[in-house]
């Protein structure tokens, strides 16, 4: 059924038909930070519950009153397993068969004449046919015991088999219990995308939630993120993007995110094209950290010259350039050393190099040329005139970047800036002449942003 199942045709196809394939009813994600492995071990069923289960006793005393003959081909020979069971445990209740239903209220099926149900079975879903049986006859409370991680895609088969859609209900809340721990995640991952079986559509919805609850856990270069299909990656990043915390998450976090986001792309980059990474990118939340904002401008930047991908006008290459720009013009990038900065510039696209160029000369002849505006600050010294040798601090009540400033006061004061902090400390030279009012630039700093000198 197309509607319950996809068989995944290529691992790297990124555009399906299907637009909810990787989703389900319940949208909102919340992320939990790190891997919680929840054990997907439970208690057998209870001794006074195991006399339920009237199959496993003879047929004549549980009063049996149908049978089902399992044929199991093995190397060339047939082996077949009678079982004894019940038709109200089959087709009666919340875990019935609809299948056995279907049978034992109809007469034109030929098992009536013997009561007998015969079936072939592969031979690792027939291994699970009394654990079939045992989960139809234990009681609701207890079945979920019967599921364990290495028998529920044959139990998935029966489920489908003899339309018990109780059973696929368990199943899904087994799985998606058992995603908690990432290991077991990538398994089920590698598993399906490594074979042609039919995937069932809860499992990848499962995966997906699975990794936007969890991805601050996955790590960069992981098997588990190599094992994600494109679409299915898209759509935990987009899941993230709409998730309601993840404004309120650390830049730090949202690097990780975005890291992985890279690292995904590098490794796959030869499989997708500018339209995926356009679309991947534009879902992403950049940090509000300038230097870790700039750091992922440069990655993605990278990845857009290594590729030769055309971005377009007004597209992700300008969101990057933009950050890239803002990194540069903060105090942190100082320390970068020259050769990093050549390499850098070597590595992303020429288009962005010209650009902050262009703003470098642009700032450096405002700086010069440009009629500088005045800005109020208060004397915290007490007096206005400040000896030789003697070190202020100054504590900068603005959100702007502060290297423009520093430049300004090592220009105009005649003083040695010491710092790139908000509160930066200058060293007094002779001929320095501290007044009521300091200079800036065109960096933000308006005549309204008081600054104090202490």
């Amino acid at each position: 059924d197309e509607d319950t199942a996809v068989k995944f045709m290529g691992k790297f196809e990124y555009v399906s038909s299907d637009s909810d394939l990787y989703s389900d009813e319940d949208t909102a994600v919340k992320i939990t930070g790190k891997n919680k492995p929840i054990s997907s071990s439970r208690d057998d069923i209870s001794e006074e519950n195991k006399a339920l289960l009237f199959w496993r006793l003879d047929k004549e005393e549980s009063f049996s009153d149908w049978s089902i003959e399992v044929t199991v081909s093995k190397r060339g020979r047939d082996a077949k397993k009678l079982y004894h069971v019940h038709r109200s445990a089959l087709a009666i209740g919340p875990k019935k068969s609809g299948y056995f239903e279907a049978l034992f209220k109809s007469d034109q099926f030929k098992e009536r004449n013997n009561s007998t149900s015969e079936l072939s079975l592969s031979e690792d879903v027939a291994a699970c046919f009394p654990d079939f049986l045992d989960y139809l006859y234990s009681p609701p409370a207890e079945c979920l015991c019967f599921i364990k991680r290495d028998n529920w895609r044959p139990l998935q088969y029966l489920a489908d088999y003899f339309l018990v859609p109780k059973l696929t209900e368990t199943i899904s809340d087994f799985v998606e219990e058992d995603m908690h721990d990432l290991s077991h995640l990538e398994k089920y991952l590698s598993d399906f995308f490594g074979s042609d079986d039919v995937i069932p559509k809860f499992l990848l919805a499962h995966a997906t939630r699975a990794c936007a609850k969890m991805i601050l856990s996955i790590q960069a270069g992981s098997s588990l993120l190599t094992a994600l299909p494109p679409a299915m990656f898209l759509h935990i990043i987009s899941m993230l993007r709409s998730s309601k915390d993840i404004k309120s998450r650390r830049s730090n976090d949202l690097y990780h995110i975005c890291q992985l986001a890279v690292d995904y792309i590098q490794n796959h980059q030869s499989n997708l094209d500018a339209r995926y990474f356009d679309a991947l990118v534009r879902e992403l939340y950049f940090p509000d950290d300038v230097r870790l904002a700039g750091l992922l401008a440069i990655d993605l930047l990278k990845i857009i010259k290594l590729t030769g991908w055309e971005m377009g006008k007004d597209g992700i290459e300008d969101v990057c350039a933009a950050a890239l720009s803002e990194y540069v013009a903060d105090t942190g990038f100082y320390e970068v050393s020259t050769t990093e900065i050549h390499a850098i510039t070597m590595q992303i696209p020429d288009r962005v190099v010209t650009d902050l160029l262009a703003e470098a000369l642009c700032a450096k002849k405002a700086l010069n040329t440009r009629k500088i505006k005045n800005v109020s600050c208060k004397i915290m010294s007490g007096t206005y005139g400040v000896p030789v040798g003697s070190i202020i601090k100054i504590s900068i009540k603005s959100t702007h970047s502060i290297n423009y400033i520093n430049y300004l006061i090592g220009r105009r004061l005649n003083v040695m800036p010491s710092g790139h902090s908000r509160s930066i400390s200058i060293r007094v030279f002779r001929g320095s002449e501290l007044e009521g009012r300091l200079i800036a630039s065109k960096c933000g700093i308006t005549s309204n942003t008081v600054l104090e000198i202490k």
